[in-house]
């Protein structure tokens, strides 16, 4: 308690309320060209991976989706829209600054609107590192096609969610394709979850513990506990075009269309589709918000962090901190702020003066003054007036509660039981 009222916390706080008036960045990086065709997809290195990219190339021709590495790299693909550009960087710094010098990563990224300034600075992120190559691919042409088919039940995604459903036939070129949501953190170098082996199976993922059973079984039936989180993806690119998922997937949603509010968009298609042809790999590599923190070494035991649920950029949860330990490292970290500064004061604010005030009231044993969400409200829109410029790694201090990775366990099975009511 005492802590709360000396040494200007609530100061540092209102000062923490600052960025308000933080813009959009001015951008600044290489020129943007536009690919055409499939076919002008060629290697970006030319087979030396000591050249770095200096230009942003949008491929619109599958029949130019080709490796850049010679089929020697660890190919990746994330998929986003402009909305969800600026976490697409934040995850795509964690991976680069996890990764060995002794591979190669090929990127992909399936772009679904992203503007080009921010694919000038996506592309800039691994300056330096020469064994990086990032491309996108103009993924809207596929969704409109299907756009009859893709609608979204739920109004916090969009159809970007859909797009990872197109991966076997886009890079048909490729043996393996792993799959990265835009919402992670990787801890670890990818490589060693790119190398895993499938057995035989056309698809590896990692369970998804965040449902009722009852839906679980209404999607895979007896299979139920293998029901899998679609956020990090394995593909074996032969065996999946073999097995023709992507198009099954589209025969599955044209077969549902009208079971609104049944199914978890892209995530139950692919579980009912991918019955018989999963490889459930190490939790590990997608440690999900309502998986046990329980015994966990921090830094060796999770190597992917899915912020499912309530994402760090805008809810106080466990580990947040970390993210925004990624995010203050891309020149979009003012900008999240900024696009996000209602939501992250509100919370910041009612975590910490709601907070003083409860435990006032128990000590006085007035239990029935303690106030409700919308006290804080007021407070909020107060200090939001009086916003002042102020370094972002104020928002990462306050937002992990003070940061350490034994500090934010505590917090984990609030977040476990927030993320799970999010997903029902």
């Amino acid at each position: 308690m005492k802590f709360l009222f000396e040494g200007g916390f609530l100061r540092q706080i209102a000062a923490a309320v600052l960025s308000l008036s933080v813009g959009a960045e001015a951008f600044g990086g290489s020129e943007v060209k536009i690919v055409q065709s499939v076919k002008e997809a060629k290697p970006a290195f030319g087979g030396n991976a000591n050249i770095v990219r200096s230009e942003v190339k949008i491929v619109r021709s599958v029949e130019k989706v080709k490796p850049a590495f010679g089929g020697n790299g660890v190919s990746v693909v994330f998929a986003s829209d402009d909305n969800y550009a600026m976490y697409l960087a934040v995850a795509l710094r964690s991976l680069i600054d996890n990764s060995s010098r002794n591979r190669s990563y090929d990127v992909w990224i399936l772009d679904g609107g992203i503007s080009e300034d921010k694919r000038k600075v996506i592309l800039d992120l691994p300056k330096g590192c020469g064994n990086f190559s990032i491309r996108f691919f103009d993924i809207k042409p596929f969704a409109e096609k299907h756009r009859d088919i893709l609608r979204m039940q739920r109004t916090d995604l969009s159809v970007a969610c859909y797009y990872r459903l197109f991966i076997p036939q886009i890079f048909a070129a490729y043996r393996r394709m792993l799959y990265l949501d835009c919402d992670l953190l990787v801890l670890a170098d990818v490589a060693k979850l790119f190398d895993t082996d499938l057995e035989g199976k056309s698809i590896g993922a990692i369970g998804d513990g965040g449902f009722p059973v009852k839906h679980m079984q209404l999607i895979r039936g007896d299979k139920w506990r293998e029901y899998f989180n679609s956020g990090v993806l394995l593909f074996d690119v032969k065996k999946a075009m073999k097995e023709d998922i992507g198009n099954r997937c589209l025969e599955y949603l044209f077969s549902h269309k009208n079971d609104d509010g049944k199914f978890f968009e892209d995530q139950d298609v692919l579980n009912a589709v991918c019955t018989d042809n999963l490889k459930l790999m190490d939790w590990k590599w997608n440690f999900q918000a309502f998986f046990p923190e329980e015994n966990l070494i921090p830094g060796k035991d999770v190597l992917i962090r899915h912020y499912v649920g309530p994402k760090p950029w805008k809810h106080n949860i466990g580990f947040g901190d970390l993210w925004w330990k990624y995010a203050e490292k891309t020149p979009f970290c003012k900008q999240i702020i900024s696009q996000n500064r209602l939501s992250i004061m509100y919370y910041m604010i009612f975590n910490y003066v709601n907070c003083a005030v409860i435990s006032i009231c128990r000590l006085l044993h007035l239990e029935c003054l303690i106030p409700c969400e919308k006290a804080a409200i007021p407070c909020m829109m107060a200090l939001l007036k009086k916003g002042v410029l102020q370094k972002p790694t104020l928002y990462r201090r306050f937002w992990g509660l003070g940061g350490s990775p034994e500090t934010q366990d505590r917090n984990a099975p609030k977040a476990a039981a927030t993320a799970a009511a999010e997903r029902i």
